[in-house]
């Protein structure tokens, strides 16, 4: 039977959406949403009016390789716990795309044996994604550089999905490690500014896994990725919570709920992101900057996955586990998604 079905887990979620409807006039009856939920899959079909496939799939359970038959590149937008799926696809010889931001996820993947059976491609999106991307843009210029600072700025008036505004949430009450630093970190204490030409806005450690994957990529060099949003008021709020250790607070759910509802109430701020990454000297001297902006982040990640889709859908060799550099360069994507705007 030939392989070339496109599957996509969560294809009918906040971002998987957004990537079944850019691909779907390039992969006419060729994609498969797939999830729990036939009902809530199937109604997203009927109001898409798009030619789909439905499958019931429970990724945490056993699989049924009778629905893998002719699939020739899986796309994930859940989280996930354990690599067994991706294990699967790979041994398989499916592609397998994963388009979360999960830290912990990635570095399970990095320590897992995996062959060039398939590809296995990890930070596609907004960050990671295009910031990696972003990074390698300035590697090229400036390959001497020994720190960069990744500063992501995310709109408090943008339609954020509640899993991602839930996994946000979750990860300021986090310590994380980073490779090459002595002692574990804190969400939001240390402070960055992102830079813009009238203004500049205070951004915080945040654990991204785009800084995680960049360390591992250029071992040595201190790259580090800072969050914020469009009200300083926030910002600065969560900060204060992390210097008063008040952010285990977001563990009792009446204040979860608070804080989810004031991020979601859309009655301050925009929908604008920004994305800046800036690369330093061995004497912390600026050397490079590059900053991108655009509309509804959960739009650029879904257009920025579902180009990345196409490449790795058209490539005949099958690379292993690599990252979206592998496949694509800051430029090719820019030009390709006009939403998004470098400044």
């Amino acid at each position: 039977m030939t392989k070339n079905k496109i599957m996509l887990i969560g294809g009918h979620g906040h971002v998987g959406r957004i990537i079944t409807k850019n691909l779907a006039p390039h992969f006419p009856e060729q994609l498969i949403i797939a999830g729990r939920n036939r009902r809530t899959m199937e109604q997203f079909v009927a109001d898409s009016q798009l030619p789909l496939q439905v499958a019931e799939f429970d990724i945490t359970q056993p699989i049924d390789d009778t629905l893998f038959t002719d699939v020739k590149l899986v796309v994930v937008c859940i989280d996930q716990v354990t690599t067994d799926f991706v294990s699967y696809c790979n041994n398989a010889g499916i592609d397998y795309i994963d388009v979360t931001a999960n830290t912990a996820f990635y570095k399970q993947l990095a320590v897992l044996p995996l062959t060039e059976k398939s590809a296995v491609v990890y930070s596609v999106g907004l960050a990671p994604g295009l910031t990696n991307l972003m990074l390698a843009k300035l590697y090229e210029n400036a390959p001497s550089f020994q720190r960069a600072d990744i500063k992501v700025q995310l709109g408090l008036a943008d339609a954020h999905g509640d899993a991602a505004i839930d996994w946000t949430l979750n990860q300021l009450n986090e310590t994380y490690t980073l490779r090459g630093e002595k002692n574990p970190l804190k969400t939001f204490s240390k402070r960055r500014l992102l830079e813009l030409d009238k203004t500049k806005q205070p951004v915080y450690l945040f654990n991204f896994s785009d800084q995680h994957t960049l360390r591992d990529q250029f071992p040595n060099r201190r790259i580090t990725t800072y969050l914020g949003f469009d009200s300083r008021v926030v910002t600065g709020l969560m900060h204060q919570m992390q210097k008063w250790r008040l952010l285990p607070l977001l563990n009792r759910p009446f204040i979860f709920k608070s804080v989810k509802k004031m991020m979601t109430a859309k009655v301050i701020g925009s929908d604008a992101f920004y994305a800046q990454v800036a690369t330093y000297d061995k004497n912390d001297q600026l050397l490079q900057q590059l900053t991108v902006t655009g509309h509804d982040e959960a739009r650029a990640t879904g257009l920025i996955a579902a180009f990345l889709i196409k490449k790795v859908y058209a490539t005949k060799d099958p690379a292993g586990f690599v990252q979206i550099d592998h496949y694509c360069s800051f430029d090719d994507v820019v030009e390709a998604i006009p939403e998004l705007t470098v400044l």
